[in-house]
């Protein structure tokens, strides 16, 4: 059953890797919970502050799982090539989320250099050390993603078992989430130890631009990945193999040219083309269609070709005097 905008209710608990994601979210939401009431209580800001952080990464976990559910939907005729881009914009959105999260810390670090961070209270060193252990768990949960990059089997080839794919880059920013959560919850801790020996305190700007640095470093390759698949930039892996295609298809017989061409990446894995073929008058059209779709088939998972024939030649001879 699905909702208005098309989530199944069902899906969090559908299968294991969604049911564990979701367990690990309200794991997360408990704990938000907690620090906001109570820093409420104890009229703390750090403890308010640092739910708002945990809220913040909870939205994206689950803005990550309405993608998961939302990919699963088969093609309709107003979206033939699936519905595979909803994990890839999700993965590029959290990823831009993170770039955003470095940036407030760089700033926040440049901050502390001019105005010096006072002592944490005992209430958020307790809860940071507790998202600690929440963290390692995920941790060891979604290790399998942790690494990103495609593994064995060809890009290109979506009938082979392992190869990186849409949900990869989705699971991918969630590994990156919980990275980032375990890393500055551990920064609380470490800067709370400085504070107790005053010589060190001064550390606290430099271990925060490390850490925007480390953030930033761990984003890009997400980031840079799924955003040349929004903007449909041709893959540069195979931009070679497929220029070689394209002039191995000129000497079919009857093809005059090839133009109009654009091939793009829908998702990781999946790569689809057009491109347009103008042939003499007499020539096969669908013998030359075969031919191109028999070379561009181990590469690309669909093409689409528009064949242009030349009009005969007698268009172009003048009309004789009756």
């Amino acid at each position: 059953r699905r909702g208005t905008w098309g989530f199944s209710v069902e899906y969090p608990f559908k299968m294991r890797e969604s049911t564990t994601l979701t367990c690990f979210i309200g794991m997360w939401g408990a704990l938000t919970v907690f620090s906001m009431v109570w820093g409420l209580w104890t009229y703390n800001t750090e403890l308010i502050t640092d739910a708002l952080h945990t809220a913040f990464h909870c939205a994206a976990l689950v803005s990550c799982m309405v993608a998961m559910d939302l990919s699963k939907r088969p093609p309709s005729t107003q979206f033939s090539y699936g519905y595979d881009r909803y994990e890839v914009l999700t993965g590029f959105t959290n990823a831009v989320f993170v770039v955003f999260v470095s940036l407030f810390m760089f700033f926040h670090a440049i901050h502390h250099f001019v105005t010096p961070r006072h002592e944490l209270s005992a209430g958020i060193v307790t809860i940071s050390a507790v998202r600690i252990l929440a963290d390692v768990l995920g941790v060891l949960l979604f290790y399998p993603y942790a690494v990103y990059g495609y593994v064995k089997g060809s890009r290109h080839a979506p009938h082979t078992s392992k190869v990186w794919t849409s949900h990869h880059d989705n699971m991918h920013a969630v590994f990156l989430h919980i990275i980032c959560d375990l890393l500055s919850s551990a920064h609380t801790i470490i800067v709370s130890n400085l504070f107790h020996n005053r010589s060190w305190s001064h550390l606290d700007p430099f271990i925060s631009f490390g850490l925007a640095g480390l953030f930033i470093y761990l984003v890009t390759p997400l980031c840079l990945s799924t955003g040349k698949i929004l903007l449909q930039t041709s893959p540069s892996d195979i931009r070679s193999v497929i220029d070689k295609c394209l002039r191995e298809a000129t000497f079919f017989e009857g093809v005059l040219e090839t133009r109009h061409e654009h091939f793009w990446s829908v998702s990781p894995g999946k790569t689809v083309g057009t491109l347009t073929v103008r042939v003499r008058n007499d020539a096969d059209e669908q013998a030359t269609v075969a031919n191109l779709f028999r070379i561009f088939a181990p590469h690309i998972w669909q093409l689409t070709v528009q064949v242009e024939k030349d009009p005969p030649i007698e268009w172009f001879l003048p009309v004789p005097a009756t």
